[in-house]
């Protein structure tokens, strides 16, 4: 389970933190963010932020818009606003127009196990933990049936298949999985990034990966009680990274 963590210092003493996205495109993105993002970065003002953004949006438009620029963008986002809520000695949500609700509800991520089998396991398991929804990273009917069959008519079943189809395939998937009574197919075809549509859909949720790590950066920030996961109340990101935990582990 890679992650790419961004700190930014500031001269005032404040740091923040973000992640940009890992998983296999970490090498590049962090190649981004040390050769051109650092030298963008240093000696700048990170208030007005939208002004940093927007020069470094600018700065690289050359280099494409999507993958590790994207994801270097992101992270650096991500640790402005961090320093912003800690500047102003304040949670993000409130920078960001106020909690509407103090908890998330949760739901369990499940790893691509393409195996039956594994799947059947799995969902035992995690119906024994409390959780009524659980999403697949499954590409099959078999198993998709799996989880339906072990799980039961009452569990809430969700399938992401990471943009594996064309739309031909995608709708011929749809009507083979309709039995199976999904909540929702999400990523069946390319591109998935209509940030506008999906703003205005379902009270949100929060995803997080079914599996336990030996050690967690962020202490409990990712933490699931009773299926729901708390809205941090610290300042900035309300995250504290452990930082020797991260030298522990550090792979580049």
């Amino acid at each position: 389970m890679d992650a790419l963590l961004v700190r930014i210092d500031t001269d005032g003493g404040i740091s923040g933190w973000g992640e940009a996205f890992g998983f296999a495109a970490s090498p590049v993105t962090q190649a981004a963010l040390q050769h051109v993002f650092a030298p963008l970065c240093i000696g700048k003002d990170p208030e007005p932020m939208g002004e940093l953004m927007a020069t470094l949006r600018r700065s690289t438009v050359n280099m494409g818009t999507s993958g590790p620029v994207r994801y270097a963008l992101s992270g650096i986002e991500l640790a402005l606003w961090d320093i912003a809520g800690k500047i102003k000695q304040q949670p993000l949500h409130a920078l960001l127009g106020g909690a509407k609700r103090s908890q998330i509800p949760t739901y369990a991520s499940f790893l691509p196990y393409h195996d039956v089998a594994l799947v059947e396991r799995n969902v035992d398991e995690c119906r024994n933990r409390g959780y009524k929804h659980i999403k697949l990273h499954e590409r099959t009917v078999d198993t998709v049936a799996a989880a339906r069959r072990v799980g039961g008519d009452d569990l809430k079943l969700m399938l992401d298949t990471n943009c594996a189809w064309s739309l031909a395939d995608a709708v011929d998937m749809a009507q083979k999985l309709e039995p199976f009574d999904l909540m929702w197919l999400e990523e069946p075809i390319y591109p998935p990034d209509d940030f506008a549509a999906l703003a205005t859909l379902e009270e949100p949720w929060c995803e997080r990966f079914y599996c336990e790590l030996e050690a967690y950066v962020a202490g409990d920030a990712v933490a699931v009680a009773d299926r729901m996961m708390a809205v941090p109340q610290g300042p900035g990101l309300g995250i504290t990274i452990d930082e020797a935990l991260v030298a522990r582990y550090r792979i580049g």
